[in-house]
């Protein structure tokens, strides 16, 4: 029933009550029940699965609130048994409408859920102004049954031997990621802690993973070098594997869902030396056959990434750490949890909801156009940071965060995003502000064509050497075999700032709605955000890192590139 705090004597809610009892015994199944779902609050609780030769006297059970065919976190669940007498204490589901209880096996459970609406209308000649939802849902507590499929104890998450195959398989997969540093000293008015660049990665040709990271670095790329060898960290996405189901706008999963994998791969990037200068060169080549037209006299270097530390999300419950040991006695494998189910089911009419008017980039000499497209069209970014992680404390750090920029008109070039106060970034933030966003246009999937990312080979015809303007015809290159994530033509940009707590209501609201527009793959993000409590935050701008044409980095103040809209964005 509801509360005295929900009820004004005055202005009392519309009451709306929702009921369903199915059994469901494959967690799979839940899928098909959802999908024929009438309710607009549901609440299910759904069986873990466990080893039925253990005669335990609980077992895990998830609790699911659903809103309007979506899940919803922030709902309040109450427990009960067969005698009407609370099962332990209510229960709030976090951002992605999920929480867990140990119920007794073999009695049955209820569950109430509760949420209040903001919504106007009139029923029966009364104005209301709210409705007062109110689900149940009862279940007989049992095991679920793929316990052969999934193996023992699959929750809350892989096991270590799953975690470090899925760590292999998107390291494989990866063409490219974002390689996070600590910045130069001395970089102007406002030096950032932390520095960050795109760079091309390989682990071996194709179906030939060695696990061992290679680099094609000319100078360091932007990063600070401290010598031959400096720390470092890799980030990568299973978002940006495009030929993959989790790509922003177009998959499953958004980039921030649990269930699309993001890892962070820290430690030293050393120069190979010896017999590793040959392996990791044709590593590279195989996979970026472009790099073979690269000049010597760029200094380009192989390097390679001596792993320490490894941090990976690709399921519910947070993070877990993937020993080195671990990922290198592995096998590729992409291990997909069939349970929890994902948090919103993809559908043409969700997905749609995501995409923005098609604009093709603007030229290279467009400067501030270019940049302003590439930060609109993005979806998420790596956010580097300054660690405070015990394991990377005092290093540079990526983590993937979807972001928003606005929709149409209220595009403004400051990506907002949301940070769960447990998250790393905003336990580095809360210590240190200053980050650095990266987008790179490989990431965007409509700019992947038949010949590669960023739309497929672009070399300009006067342009016949590489990082050259050189206008000589003699020796002329051939056209490059299809676009490299690390050719200056693949537009790349870092914004250097700090990222900047939302205080107002109408600064909250803006970055819901600017969030919530381009992620309904993530309704969370337009919900307040985690269970765990948070906080929106809008990168403050100070500089602009922008490489999208041969030459070195474009020159772009933070002015210009606020003074213009995104192409295709003020419609």
């Amino acid at each position: 029933m509801p509360t005295a705090s929900q009820i004004d004597p005055q202005d009392p809610p519309l009451l709306k009550y929702w009921f369903s009892a199915p059994t469901v015994t494959k967690p799979h199944d839940w899928f098909y029940i959802d999908g024929l779902s009438a309710n607009r609050l549901g609440v299910t609780l759904r069986a873990a699965a466990c080893d039925p030769a253990i005669k335990a006297k609980t077992t895990k059970v998830v609790i699911v609130t659903r809103f309007d065919g979506a899940n919803l976190g922030g709902v309040n669940v109450t427990l009960f048994d067969a005698s009407g007498a609370k099962l332990g204490e209510e229960k709030t589901t976090d951002a992605h409408g999920v929480a867990t209880v140990e119920l007794p096996v073999g009695a049955a459970a209820y569950a109430m859920a509760s949420h209040v609406e903001a919504a106007r209308g009139t029923w029966e000649g009364k104005d209301y102004n709210k409705i007062a939802h109110y689900a149940t849902h009862s279940m007989e507590v049992a095991c679920a049954k793929e316990e052969a499929e999934q193996g023992p104890n699959p929750f809350p998450h892989q096991s270590k031997a799953a975690a470090a195959q899925t760590a292999r398989w998107l390291v494989h997969s990866a063409d490219w990621g974002t390689l996070s540093s600590l910045a130069s000293s001395g970089g102007g008015a406002n030096p950032s802690a932390v520095a960050a660049t795109t760079a091309s990665i390989s682990d071996g040709a194709a179906g030939a993973s060695s696990g061992r990271l290679w680099f094609y670095l000319m100078g360091g790329e932007g990063v600070e070098a401290g010598g031959d060898s400096w720390a470092a960290a890799l980030t990568l996405s299973e978002a940006q594997v495009h030929s993959n189901t989790c790509e922003s706008s177009y998959g499953k999963f958004d980039p921030e869902d649990p269930m699309c994998a993001k890892l962070t791969l820290s430690g030293t990037m050393q120069p190979a030396t010896g017999a590793d200068i040959a392996e990791g060169r044709a590593a590279l080549f195989a996979r970026h056959p472009q790099m073979k037209s690269w000049p010597a006299s760029h200094g380009f270097t192989v390097y390679e990434l001596a792993i320490s530390d490894m941090w990976m999300i690709d399921f519910y419950g947070g993070a877990q750490a993937i020993a080195p040991t671990d990922y290198f006695s592995a096998t590729p494998k992409h291990n997909v949890p069939k349970w929890p189910p994902s948090t919103v089911e993809a559908t043409a009419a969700v997905t749609a909801k995501a995409k923005v008017a098609a604009v093709d980039p603007p030229p290279w000499n467009a400067t501030a156009q270019r940049a302003r497209w590439l930060v609109y069209h993005g979806t998420w970014a790596t956010v580097t940071t300054l660690s405070t992680r015990k394991e990377t404390g005092g290093k540079a750090w990526g983590n993937v965060r979807s972001l928003a920029d606005g929709v149409g008109k209220n595009s403004s070039g400051l990506p907002c995003l949301y940070l769960p106060t447990p998250d790393p970034t905003a336990v580095d933030v809360s210590k240190d502000p200053r980050v650095v966003l990266s987008l790179t246009e490989a990431a965007l999937p409509e700019r992947l064509s038949d010949k590669g990312v960023c739309g497929g080979a672009r070399r300009p015809a006067h342009v016949r050497t590489h990082h050259s303007l050189a206008t000589t015809l003699s020796p002329p290159l051939p056209p490059p075999p299809g676009m490299d994530a690390e050719d200056p033509t693949c537009a790349r940009i870092h914004l250097v700032g700090k990222l900047v707590a939302l205080t107002t209501n109408a600064s909250i609201a803006q970055a819901k709605a600017d969030l919530g527009a381009r992620h309904p793959l993530a309704p969370w993000l337009a919900a307040g955000g985690a269970h765990t409590g948070g906080a929106y935050f809008r990168l403050a701008l100070e500089e602009i890192q922008f490489l999208d044409y041969y030459g070195g980095l474009a020159k772009l103040s933070v002015k210009e590139y606020l003074a213009n809209d995104a192409p295709g964005a003020a419609a």
